[in-house]
């Protein structure tokens, strides 16, 4: 699950440089050849994002035309959603389990103070 929300991540970040930057892009493309290299030599790092972006997009469309953004925000919201209803039982048998340790160490401790040393012997597994 959470592989998955990363690749989102990853996803819709890349969609979000390639909205940003596709003005620039456009109007790059757009001019005449002898305007390009001027243009280009002012806004190169936003054309290499722009380019970085699409590469990356094109290559996870997977032979799509469009790009899914939508569904993919949908389904990160969901996997999310899922993590935060699953993560609320985790951390409370976490604490469960911290205040368990609690106990038995006290218990050790106790157990190791009113028992004599040669019956100690016997309950190995109890000691720490």
């Amino acid at each position: 699950m959470t592989t998955k929300r990363l690749t989102l991540d990853e996803h819709l970040s890349k969609v979000a440089i390639y909205n940003q930057t596709k003005d620039v892009y456009k109007n790059y493309t757009q001019l005449a050849p002898k305007h390009r290299q001027a243009f280009k030599d002012k806004h190169n790092a936003t054309l290499q994002q722009h380019e970085a972006a699409h590469k990356y997009l094109t290559e996870h469309l997977n032979v799509r035309t469009t790009i899914p953004e939508k569904a993919w925000k949908a389904e990160r919201e969901k996997l999310l959603r899922e993590r935060f209803i699953l993560a609320e039982p985790y951390y409370d048998l976490k604490d469960d389990v911290k205040n368990m340790e609690v106990i038995r160490r006290g218990a050790v401790r106790v157990i190791n103070e009113i028992t004599p040393e040669c019956s100690r012997a016997r309950l190995p597994e109890m000691e720490l």
